[in-house]
């Protein structure tokens, strides 16, 4: 049983008959969640691939995997996942991100961080919902406290040795590198009450290294 996640395109060689068997395989086998990519100018349309799957299918998760504010507004996308989930019976998850071969496709950069933050709180706002981005800077882990996929959990930490560690920490003007005592403050702030009328800002919590 393959009990993952798959992200995939659909070719514009490929029929929606084949998609559709592709997908159903993919349920028979276990997949937890399909996410679909959305790039205009390499693959067949998302939604359209995702309404064919939600037919073909009963229990798996769809999601888009990922859209951006760019190419589709956020109240084309949010009306699109808004139909996908209807279809699907509740299976549909929006993934929005910055954006890649779809904006390098027609001459346009991907969006930042922030960028995204914000055209997200335009428009579930008017709903009471806040939507804030907490930026740390580089934060050391543990392979005891850090999950599977972290890289503080690979090979990567070891990298990482104190004298790397430290020469880091002089690039930052608190001369020193965060912790996750730093950073979690931050975070359960901008959860709280007290935040209810922030919206769409990005905190850095990063020792000052965006003054850098």
């Amino acid at each position: 049983m393959i009990q993952s996640d798959v992200s995939v395109g659909i070719s514009p060689r490929q029929s929606f008959d084949s998609w559709a068997k592709f997908v159903a395989e993919l349920e028979v086998e276990g997949a937890r969640r399909v996410w679909v990519i959305d790039s205009q100018l390499a693959m067949k349309d998302l939604y359209a691939g995702l309404v064919v799957a939600a037919l073909n299918t009963t229990r798996i998760g769809l999601g888009t995997g990922v859209t951006n504010a760019v190419t589709r507004h956020p109240t084309i996308t949010a009306n699109a996942i808004a139909a996908i989930d209807e279809i699907s019976h509740g299976r549909a998850i929006l993934g929005l991100g910055a954006g890649d071969s779809a904006l390098y496709g027609i001459g346009l950069k991907p969006q930042k961080v922030a960028e995204v933050a914000e055209a997200i709180a335009r428009e579930v706002g008017k709903y009471g919902i806040t939507l804030n981005v907490v930026c740390p800077g580089l934060i050391p882990g543990k392979a005891e406290t850090s999950g599977s996929n972290s890289m503080w959990s690979s090979e990567q930490t070891e990298k990482f040795t104190p004298e790397v560690r430290e020469k880091a920490a002089k690039a930052y003007p608190m001369r020193r590198l965060g912790t996750p005592e730093d950073v979690v403050p931050a975070i359960l702030l901008l959860a709280s009450d007290r935040a209810s009328y922030i919206t769409g800002q990005t905190l850095s919590v990063s020792g000052g290294y965006t003054m850098i």
